[in-house]
C-alpha cells in the first residue's frame, strides 16, 4: 500500500519493482488466483502456498493412513513437473512441502536411518548442483527435487546431531528464523528503495533491510496475526467448516498422536479423545519463544 501511495503521488522510488496493477488484477491478488509480480514481486507466491495450506489436511491423512500414495504423489509432482507441459510451479514445489511432513513425522519417532542424513547430505548436495547447468539462469531453484532433498536431509541432520543443532540454535539465526516470512515478503521493495533510489551499497542496505522487517514480523506478524486476528478467526469459522465437511461426508477432525504415527499404514488406534472438542477449544493457543 505504502509503494502505490508514493507511485500515485508521483515519487520516484527507483527500481523497486512495484507496480500499479488493476482494479482486476489487484482483485485477483487478494483472492490468491495467480502468482503475477505486480505490486511487490515476493507475492508471487502467495496463491501457490494458499493452495498447498488447502492441501495440507488431505496430505498429512495420506501420510498417516496411505503411506504408499503418499510417495506416490511426490514421485508424480517430480516427474510431471520436470518430463511433461503439465506441471506448474505449484506441482514442482509441492514435494518440499510434503518433505517436511516426513522430517516432522521421522523427529518425533524412533526410526535410526534419520542417523545417515548427515552421510547423505553431502551426496545429495553433489546431485543438485549436477542437475543444475540443465536449467540455463533458473540457478538454486527451490522446484529442483536435488535441493528440496538436500534441504530434508539437513532439516534431519540439524536434529539428530547436538554441534549443528547447537550452531542453529544461536540467537541471531534464530531470530532471522522467526521473522524469516516477513522478511521475504518485504525485503524486495525495501531494497529497491535503498539501493536503486539512494544508491545504497548492497551490505548496509541489506542490514537496514533486517531491521526494518523484523520490526514488521513485530509489529504486524506476531502481534495482529496470532493474537488479534487468527484466534478468533479460527474459532468463528470452524463450526460452519466442520458443518460443511459433514453435509459433503468428509470428516471434520483427525486426532494424531505420536502412537498414530508410529503405526503401520492402515492400522491406526483410536485416538481421539473422549468429548469432541468445541470451536473455542480448537483455537490454538499463542507460543511465547524465549528470548
Amino acid at each position: 500500500l505504502a509503494g502505490q501511495v508514493l507511485i500515485a503521488s508521483g515519487v520516484d522510488i527507483g527500481p523497486t519493482s512495484i507496480s500499479m496493477p488493476s482494479v482486476a488484477q489487484a482483485l485477483s491478488q487478494l483472492a490468491f488466483l495467480d502468482h503475477t509480480d505486480l505490486t511487490n514481486p515476493s507475492f508471487w507466491t502467495l496463491s501457490v502456498e494458499f493452495r498447498w495450506y488447502l492441501l495440507f489436511p488431505i496430505i498429512l491423512w495420506l501420510w498417516v493412513v496411505h503411506r504408499r500414495a503418499f510417495w506416490a504423489v511426490i514421485v508424480a509432482c517430480v516427474v510431471a513437473y520436470q518430463f511433461t507441459v503439465a506441471g506448474g510451479v505449484d506441482v514442482g514445489t509441492l514435494p518440499c512441502f510434503m518433505l517436511g511432513i516426513v522430517a516432522a513425522a521421522v523427529q518425533i519417532g524412533r526410526g535410526d536411518w534419520r542417523k545417515w542424513s548427515l552421510a547423505l547430505l553431502p551426496l545429495a548436495l553433489v546431485t543438485a548442483i549436477a542437475l543444475e547447468p540443465t536449467r540455463g539462469a533458473a540457478w538454486l531453484g527451490q522446484d529442483q527435487i536435488g535441493w528440496q532433498i538436500s534441504a530434508f536431509l539437513f532439516v534431519l541432520a540439524v536434529g539428530n546431531f547436538a554441534p549443528l543443532r547447537a550452531v542453529m540454535a544461536w540467537m541471531p539465526l534464530r531470530a532471522v528464523g522467526i521473522a524469516s516470512y516477513s522478511i521475504y515478503l518485504m525485503h524486495q521493495p525495501i531494497l529497491g528503495i535503498l539501493m536503486g533510489r539512494f544508491g545504497w551499497a548492497p551490505a548496509p542496505a541489506i542490514a537496514v533491510m533486517g531491521l526494518i522487517c523484523l520490526a514488521f514480523w513485530a509489529l504486524f506478524e506476531r502481534t495482529v496475526l496470532l493474537t488479534s486476528v487468527r484466534r478468533p478467526l479460527i474459532a468463528k469459522i470452524t463450526d460452519p467448516i466442520s458443518k460443511l465437511l459433514r453435509i459433503v461426508g468428509a470428516p471434520s477432525e483427525v486426532f494424531l498422536s505420536r502412537a498414530a504415527v508410529d503405526e503401520p499404514a492402515g492400522e491406526l488406534p483410536d485416538v481421539r479423545p473422549p468429548a469432541i472438542a468445541t470451536s473455542a477449544d480448537l483455537a490454538p493457543e499463542v507460543v511465547d519463544l524465549p528470548a
